[in-house]
């Protein structure tokens, strides 16, 4: 604790005093002054600053004015520092949610930003490594933050989501760094989750059919479909769904084999075109090549 006369006290451990001398203060008049705190020009260290501020009175006592101050940085609490998400089916998502505290008693500010693995192969250009970092920045987030930025109060609690949401199956582990402003500090957030995607199992994988007489009623085989994922799955074929080509026939569009060349296509514009390859083609004359 230090104690400085009024008259100097221009600026001591990141104090400031506009105090000017007062010839003359009238019988129940005041004076205001204004102090001022900067701990940053004045390099301070955290902690506590604890300072005495004289003022002098001609023909009388001294008065002391305490100054204190309390340096700090802004700081998070986290929740928690680990999420894992159970099982998710690609096209869907899940979220977890964790909680952030502000105990100290000044403004934080945070941002989250996640830890994407990028490998770049160094041979490559700075333009073509730029253009694929580019080009992995706009692929669609498995981890997001929501929210991924604000500002709390001193005391306040905000709760965060964090959803999962896979493209493809496998098992995704992430960092998600919860930056705080004017701190080097900063949280982590580990993060992890597996994508699932539907699979089905056909017995036998190749249908094969014997030889089949012209004329005949033809041959049948059974193919079993298995799902062994264990969630419900939904499967089509559009070639051999009737619904699907009386709907089309009616909008005016179906997919059916073309009796030209027997692919399956949109009848209405594929047999067309293949009428007009067919009379491109000269027809031979009878009892000519």
């Amino acid at each position: 604790m230090r104690c400085i006369s009024a008259a100097l006290f221009s600026s001591v451990q990141g104090f400031s005093v506009d105090l000017d001398h007062v010839k003359c203060l009238p019988c129940c008049k005041t004076k205001t002054f204004r102090v001022r705190f900067d701990p940053q020009s004045a390099n301070l260290p955290l902690g506590e600053v604890d300072v005495l501020l004289p003022i002098k009175v001609a023909g009388g006592p001294t008065f002391h004015v305490r100054l204190r101050a309390d340096v700090t940085v802004p700081s998070l609490c986290l929740s928690r520092d680990r999420l894992e998400f159970s099982a998710v089916q690609c096209g869907q998502c899940r979220e977890e949610t964790v909680q952030l505290h502000n105990q100290l008693q000044v403004p934080c500010q945070w941002f989250v930003t996640v830890h994407e693995p990028v490998k770049v192969d160094k041979c490559l250009s700075a333009s073509m490594r730029r253009k694929l970092l580019q080009e992995l920045e706009a692929k669609p987030r498995v981890f997001e933050a929501l929210p991924s930025a604000g500002t709390l109060a001193p005391g306040q609690r905000c709760n965060m989501r964090v959803r999962f949401s896979p493209v493809e199956e496998k098992s995704y582990r992430r960092r998600l760094k919860i930056n705080i402003c004017q701190s080097s500090q900063h949280l982590q957030l580990q993060v992890s989750g597996q994508g699932l995607e539907p699979q089905l199992e056909f017995s036998p994988p190749v249908l094969e059919l014997g030889p089949v007489l012209p004329y005949s009623h033809g041959a049948e085989g059974t193919v079993v479909v298995k799902n062994p994922c264990e969630f419900p799955i939904e499967f089509y074929s559009l070639e051999f769904d009737q619904q699907y080509l009386e709907e089309e026939q009616v909008s005016g569009k179906v997919w059916s084999p073309c009796a030209c060349c027997r692919s399956f296509t949109v009848l209405w514009w594929h047999s067309r075109a293949c009428a007009r390859e067919m009379e491109a083609v000269p027809r031979a004359q009878p009892g000519g090549t």
